[in-house]
């Protein structure tokens, strides 16, 4: 079992820190899911999320600012994932680290 993660998505919250509305809305955005899995993969993600807060593992996560203003899912659902994302900052073993869009371009933009 892993000790450490470090994760990083590109214009979303990474998929381990978000909310189930809000992975719900983001996974009917990329619509890359039929209709009929989109349940199951949003589970799936929660179930997943639940495994890597066990103790001793150590979570890195990068956000971009933008990732942060984009109102995925609406208003509220935008609201209660800022709000979730302050719960889990202060738990032990999360670390989240904010990239300013001011830096322009940057490593995590490579595909390699």
């Amino acid at each position: 079992m892993a000790k450490t993660l470090v994760c990083w998505q590109a214009c979303v919250v990474p998929d381990f820190l978000q909310t189930p509305a809000y992975a719900r809305s983001a996974i009917i955005a990329s619509c890359n899911e039929p209709a009929a899995e989109l349940d199951e993969r949003a589970k799936a993600q929660l179930e997943t999320q639940q495994a890597l807060r066990r103790p001793g593992v150590q979570c890195t996560y990068f956000i971009h600012e933008l990732a942060l203003r984009l109102p995925v899912g609406g208003h509220d659902v935008h609201v209660e994932q800022v709000h979730h994302l302050l719960r889990m900052a202060v738990r032990s073993g999360i670390t989240i680290r904010i990239v300013p869009a001011a830096i322009g371009a940057h490593a995590g933009r490579s595909r390699s």
